[in-house]
């Protein structure tokens, strides 16, 4: 008996392809495969195939289903095998199943379709029947009752609400973690607390000739680094509201350009650029006494300048060098809250 499958309908133009030449064809026989003799015919619903084949290899057999039906297998193997078949009235995949060998892969081209998942087989399975211990029933079979009528959910009204678990390891009950502290109102800004291992980073504005003006004042993470070797001819000076020095250092001229002239000699030229930029680093205990200081800045190029810069020399270099900026202890610290504000 032919097992179901499921029912493929092809397009129109596959099916006017099927029913050419009446769907009935009969091989000469060939001087090398002696008699042979198939016929071929295709049921009217195009889905379902009658072979009968003595004696034909199988691949004038599937040639012929590929140009006169356009029924297309590929791969095939073996092709010089004969084929003896005979089925009527059967679906083309297990048709197809009984011509290809046995455990072969291939799919199966109709008309402009795959059917990637061909049936393995027409016929009943070969071989012995499994044999199964005493009182085990088939594999069908279960022993589990299974539920016989409808299955509804139980009425709201019937279901009781469990008791909460408690005791060690145990989470606890959700109504007890259902306190919120009562509100402070609207969030407000706060200045970040200055820690001992936090720095005050100044960043300027400089244009020639003589303007300094600042751009950002922030906290950041880090102690201040703590040197006295001079690093270039721009000295700043920090002083507090009676002239004290509180800090001082030295950086490169944030207006110097340099540009090699000759690469060959290393020989570069120096200019001076109209704008740029510079930063300075403060202890962040400096923020609370800039309120009356002033931050000077200087053009020491003209000075001999020693390695390392101290108290003792500072004052010296300074009456040599021309200043160029001045700006005042209160615009650092509007910047700074500015900053923190934000």
């Amino acid at each position: 008996m032919i097992p179901p499958l499921r029912r493929r309908r092809l397009g129109a133009p596959w099916l006017a392809g099927l029913l050419v030449g009446g769907g009935l064809l009969t091989l000469a026989p060939g001087p090398a495969t002696g008699q042979t003799e198939t016929r071929v015919t295709v049921e009217a619903g195009g889905d379902r195939i009658s072979i009968s084949s003595s004696g034909s290899t199988r691949a004038e057999l599937l040639e012929l289903l590929r140009t006169r039906y356009r029924i297309e297998i590929r791969p095939y193997l073996q092709p010089d095998e004969r084929v003896s078949i005979r089925v009527e009235n059967a679906p083309i995949d297990s048709a197809i199943a009984l011509i290809m060998p046995r455990g072969s892969r291939y799919v199966i081209r109709l008309g402009d379709r795959d059917v990637t998942h061909p049936a393995s087989s027409y016929v009943d399975k070969r071989g012995p029947k499994a044999r199964r211990p005493a009182g085990l029933g088939p594999k069908t079979e279960s022993r589990i009752r299974r539920a016989t009528g409808p299955r509804f959910k139980p009425d709201p009204e019937r279901v009781v609400e469990q008791p909460s678990p408690s005791g060690r390891k145990l989470k606890t009950v959700a109504d007890a973690n259902r306190t919120v502290p009562p509100g402070l109102g609207p969030k407000v800004a706060r200045a970040p607390a200055s820690r001992p291992d936090s720095t005050l980073r100044i960043t300027f504005i400089i244009r020639a000739p003589d303007s300094v003006r600042v751009t950002d004042a922030r906290l950041i993470e880090g102690a201040t680094p703590q040197s006295t070797i001079v690093r270039g001819p721009f000295v700043f000076v920090v002083r507090s509201s009676a002239g004290a020095v509180l800090y001082y250092g030295t950086l490169i001229d944030p207006l110097e350009e340099h540009s090699y002239e000759d690469s060959a000699i290393a020989r570069h030229g120096v200019a001076t650029a109209r704008e740029g930029t510079f930063g300075i680093s403060l202890p962040a205990a400096s923020a609370q006494r800039l309120s009356g200081a002033r931050l000077d800045f200087y053009d020491a190029s003209t000075a001999s300048l020693p390695a390392t810069l101290t108290r003792d020399t500072l004052e010296g270099i300074l009456a040599r060098s021309k200043r160029v900026g001045r700006v005042d202890g209160r615009a650092v610290i509007a910047a700074f809250r500015k900053e923190t504000s934000r």
